[in-house]
């Protein structure tokens, strides 16, 4: 009974793992090189007797492709590749398969056949033969980070202050990032002192660094780089910055002939000249343009005497729009002026105009809160009309006297003003001339 087990024992084994196959291999190459991305076309021929003979793939053959980090025995590894039939070689079915198509990251990489005969056992091919371990070995690939070509044709430019402008042509396609060097200085004969000041996106190519100091010289270089390697370096390039022109002050002071603006500069570059522009109902207006000095070190001091502006407006403000003889401009200073416009006494101005026809206007100030009437007379003292009889705030007023009805002559007109508060009082007569 136990020999007849035994006997049924071996025929099932027999079943399972009779090899139809008589040689199998991986043909060729035995080694290579590539750069991740690169094609690796990897071929392996197999034998079997009444199998491959016969012109074209064998029924029921397949064959594949594994790779691994480790120099294992292929029946261990995880990764395979399905082979195509590429050729009848003599008596022999060759297999190829892309094995570079799969692989990306860069290392070392063994790899073998390996092939299936129906439902029989896989069969592991290397370099010579079926694989062993010693003669008959793994393949073996090296697979280096693909190259980033350089940027070129950096430049740098500084017309304004504390910023210096890169550009440059971005050549690769393969980039995930640009990092921008920098020193302080003009030595550029060596990296040394060199420091990473950014890392921009891929495809970049330009880079503001607001992060220099004015009269001050920078090399740069920049570099494309990705998670496996590094670019070469751009060509450098050296730049100073700008000397700014560096406002020190912007005063003003209220005089009688207007709003004088003083301002000085410490230093300027390329200084064409300031516009003085002026705010007094949310717009802003050009009201002159002072010449600078071009490029100096020295202190220079301007001004600019305003008096064309509203003398009704209280608040008033005025900004500085310098600009370079390249047409780069920038504002760099403003100043808020507050005008009190309280009269200081009680005034009757005469009337605009005069003479007149038919109407004229008639302005006067109120220091404090006042009783104020206005009354017109003619040349024989009797009251024509009376213009204004009421209360009246402190500050400018006028009032408007329309004579449509009145033949021509002269007239005379008087203000009284009494301050609310009883302290203080005012009256003055004038003359005016209506003609038609």
């Amino acid at each position: 009974m136990k020999k007849l087990l035994l006997i049924f024992v071996l025929f099932f084994a027999s079943l399972n793992f009779a090899q139809s196959l008589g040689w199998w291999n991986l043909q060729w190459p035995p080694n290579g090189y590539i750069t991740s991305g690169e094609g690796y076309t990897v071929y392996g021929q197999v034998w079997g007797s009444g199998i491959t003979e016969p012109p074209g793939q064998a029924p029921g053959l397949q064959a594949w492709v594994g790779y691994s980090t480790s120099n294992t025995n292929p029946n261990t590894w995880l990764n395979w590749i399905p082979a195509t039939f590429n050729t009848n070689s003599g008596n022999n079915d060759e297999y190829q398969a892309n094995l570079g198509a799969n692989i990306s990251a860069k290392g070392t990489y063994y790899y073998a056949f390996r092939y299936q005969y129906n439902s029989e056992a896989y069969v592991y091919g290397g370099t010579n033969g079926p694989w062993n371990g010693t003669n008959n070995l793994s393949g073996i690939l090296t697979v280096f980070a693909a190259s980033i070509n350089s940027p070129t044709s950096l430049t740098a430019s500084s017309t304004l202050p504390k910023k210096v402008i890169l550009n440059w042509y971005d050549n690769s396609i393969n980039e995930t990032n640009y990092i921008v060097m920098r020193k302080a200085g003009g030595d550029t004969t060596t990296t040394t002192g060199f420091t990473n000041i950014a890392s921009l996106p891929q495809n970049a190519t330009t880079y503001t660094d607001s992060l220099v100091s004015d009269l001050t010289q920078y090399s740069y270089y920049v570099y494309a780089s990705n998670a496996d390697t590094l670019s070469p370096r751009s060509n450098y390039v050296t730049i100073f910055t700008v000397v700014p022109v560096e406002l020190t002050s912007f005063t003003y002071s209220v005089k009688e002939k207007g709003i004088e603006l003083n301002w000085i500069t410490a230093s300027e570059k390329n200084n064409k000249g300031f516009d003085v522009e002026r705010n007094t109902n949310g717009n802003w207006e050009n009201i002159a343009f002072v010449e600078g000095n071009g490029t100096s070190t020295e202190i220079n001091k301007y001004k600019f005497v305003d008096n064309s502006f509203n003398k009704s407006a209280q608040n008033i403000k005025y900004r500085l729009r310098q600009t370079d003889f390249d047409g780069t401009s920038e504002y760099i200073g403003t100043v808020n002026v507050f005008r009190d416009i309280t009269p200081s006494r009680y005034l009757l101005e005469q009337n605009y105009p005069n003479p007149f026809n038919p109407s004229t206007l008639i302005k006067y100030a109120l220091p404090f809160e006042s009783k104020v009437t206005i009354t017109v007379y003619n040349s024989i003292g009797q009251i024509v009309t009376q213009l204004v009889n009421r209360v009246q705030s402190e500050g400018n007023h006028q009032v408007t006297f329309n004579a449509q009805e009145l033949s021509s002559g002269l007239y005379f007109y008087e203000i009284k003003a009494n301050s609310v508060d009883g302290k203080n009082s005012f009256s003055k007569i004038m003359k005016m001339m209506l003609m038609k």
